[in-house]
């Protein structure tokens, strides 16, 4: 097939790029970042700017930049991989007559992506979810600390990466703007091991499914921040939960959870990412990964139990701390996402990327994780046009 791949930015992306590629596929690349990472692979055919989407009210020239390049290219099958995906699921009017897009509509993606809304769709079908309250006043939000303390995490109701998470009231400061517009959940702050999964579905069936658990994160201990070291978790009961909801949302696309494994009370669902995640690394020279996505029909994937992998800078940083005297054996046993001696050049282009990062945080006064989404993101309907 020609496939085309958005979010080209993201190291998830050109691990999806090399499985389309050694399995046969023609794979083409779009973003409106322009030192992504899939400009150094060979395994793309041709790269492709595009205009972003998170400061146009209706993404249409990003959907029409996208649709020329389908029309050029003759794509056959359009994979979404960040949050661009929740822009591109706005305008299927536009590109699903052209070709095969890989995603439900934005009326399916925005209540999984809104952290209160999703809380509240899992506790209504019966599934377990911590306490959450939706909070769109700063006095509001300020009584509500001042009863919970510790007892308690703030988060936006849109967010990713856990950037903008609070686990301690004296971080309340960190809270900016607290409005309908910018609304904030107090969730219920749960105690156990925290895991985070990604799978594929096709109408509501499972093709793909890894988890894993948050060893080793880019915060200031462990489970807090978002995970850079990755290695399988075999746990029936998540692939049942996992199964479970994407049958009963008959949801097509990438999905990703973040879960906790509570002591007595199970497996509990916190937050929801429809689009993909670092749980795809977990599947490095595995054709079926490739499967997945282009064959409904395929059997389910697991990632086999040797699977190990890493973010290599960033387990550099946090993974002494946390790791321990484990670090060492650790990092030898685990490869890295970038690297592949068959296509090194794209980890060269990550020192591209990584320096435009750096400098669009400093232009915007944000974290580089932050600026990675900061043209691309997507905080729901009333921040359409972006934050000022």
């Amino acid at each position: 097939m020609r496939i085309l791949l958005t979010g080209a930015r993201a190291p998830v992306t050109l691990e999806l790029a090399r499985a389309f590629a050694a399995s046969g596929h023609e794979v083409f690349a779009a973003d409106s970042f322009g030192p992504h990472l899939l400009r150094g692979s060979r395994a793309v055919t041709r790269s492709y700017r595009v205009p972003a989407p998170r400061l146009d009210p209706d993404a249409r020239a990003f959907a029409e930049g996208l649709r020329d390049v389908i029309r050029k290219e003759a794509i056959e099958l359009l994979v979404p991989t960040c949050e661009e995906i929740f822009h591109v699921a706005r305008r299927l009017d536009l590109l699903a007559p052209q070709t095969r897009v890989l995603t439900s509509p934005i009326e399916v993606l925005t209540p999984l992506h809104d952290k209160h809304a999703f809380a509240m769709r899992t506790r209504a079908a019966g599934v377990d979810a911590p306490e959450t309250e939706l909070v769109t006043d700063r006095a509001h939000l300020a009584a509500l600390v001042r009863e919970r303390g510790p007892h308690i995490v703030l988060k936006p109701a849109f967010s990713r990466f856990a950037s903008n998470a609070i686990v301690s009231p004296r971080d309340l400061s960190r809270v900016d703007e607290v409005s309908t517009r910018r609304a904030w959940v107090v969730q219920e702050r749960l105690r156990g091991t925290p895991i985070a999964t990604f799978s594929v579905a096709h109408e509501g069936r499972l093709t793909l499914h890894s988890a894993y658990a948050l060893e080793v994160t880019a915060g200031p201990r462990a489970g807090e921040g978002s995970a850079i070291l990755f290695r399988p978790l075999d746990d029936p009961r998540i692939e049942r939960w996992v199964s479970a909801f994407v049958a009963r949302e008959r949801f097509t696309g990438q999905v990703a959870f973040d879960l906790f494994d509570v002591p007595s009370r199970g497996i509990v669902a916190i937050e929801c990412n429809p689009r993909a995640t670092s749980g795809a690394h977990l599947f490095r020279d595995d054709p079926r990964l490739a499967r997945a996505y282009v064959a409904p029909d395929a059997p389910l994937a697991t990632p086999r139990a040797s699977a190990s992998a890493m973010l290599a800078l960033p387990m550099m940083l946090y993974g002494p701390r946390q790791l321990g005297r484990h670090f060492v054996s650790t990092l030898r046993r685990s490869r890295d996402v970038a690297w592949d001696r068959r296509d090194p050049l794209a980890s060269v282009v990550q020192i591209a990327t990584a320096a435009e990062l750096v400098r669009r945080a400093i232009a915007h006064r944000c974290s580089p994780l932050e600026a990675s989404t900061i043209d691309i993101e997507w905080n729901g309907p009333d921040d359409v046009g972006g934050r000022s």
